[in-house]
């Protein structure tokens, strides 16, 4: 689903389908869009009768965005997910941006996941959520990246 991952697990399809008739669904410590939420927890109601019609589903905030649904299908989706932050390869950084550490064999390197820099470990350790991100779980940032996200 929307966290990566599915709403209910069991190691045996017989425990699945016990999972899924006696427990709700849960989002555990992901960020998900309360709107979102709204919608997948009213769409996985047991009782099939109590689970929104076509036009309910239609007409619930999470697809306010939506202006034709006729002309869904044209949409690029590709283009919704893509970040603005690029990447600085690999290949064109010796030390870490912050601290100047040289890179070797005991020094990774780590890209910061929102401004796309390369840092060592001791300058990249944190993790957080990013707004614009696709990701619902928190991600390794730079320092400066985490104390910006945090100000927010």
């Amino acid at each position: 689903m929307l966290t990566g991952k599915r709403p209910f697990d069991a190691p045996t399809q017989y425990l699945l389908i016990k999972a899924i008739l006696e427990q709700e669904v849960s989002f555990a410590n992901a960020y998900v869009d309360p709107n979102a939420k709204d919608l997948i927890e009213k769409l996985l109601v047991k009782d099939p009768m109590q689970r929104p019609t076509v036009e309910e589903i239609k007409s619930h905030p999470f697809f306010s965005s939506v202006t034709s649904w006729d002309r869904l299908h044209e949409v690029n989706v590709a283009e919704l997910w893509q970040r603005d932050a690029s990447w600085v390869k690999d290949a064109s950084v010796a030390r870490c941006k912050q601290c100047n550490k040289e890179f070797g064999l005991l020094t990774r390197k780590h890209h910061c996941r929102n401004c796309g820099s390369i840092f060592c470990h001791e300058c990249s350790s944190r993790n957080c959520f990013i707004p614009d991100s696709t990701y619902t779980t928190q991600e390794r940032v730079c320092d400066g990246c985490f104390a910006r996200l945090h100000q927010q």
